[in-house]
């Protein structure tokens, strides 16, 4: 399936684990915000850490962030906060 059919479902949910892990603005970048995607894309989340955030909400940010139905979520952290 594609990522961006299954990101159109899960959004919500993928906000809550970012925001639960103490980091914010998730955004999707790559083929999916290009409206490239295929089924074997992957899903690009880039996110903002906070004052708060280590480095063990980044990882569980990874663990848990890639919704079912899809070959691989990946979540990056934006530099430009840090």
């Amino acid at each position: 399936m594609k990522p961006s059919l299954v990101l159109d479902s899960n959004w919500d949910a993928i906000r809550r684990v970012v925001e639960a892990h103490r980091a914010a603005n998730p955004r999707v970048f790559g083929s999916v915000a290009h409206g490239e995607d295929t089924e074997d894309s992957d899903l690009d989340i880039l996110v903002d850490p906070t004052a708060d955030t280590s480095l063990f909400d980044i990882g569980a940010i990874r663990q848990t962030s890639g919704p079912s139905g899809m070959n691989s979520c990946n979540c990056w952290v934006s530099r430009s906060t840090c």
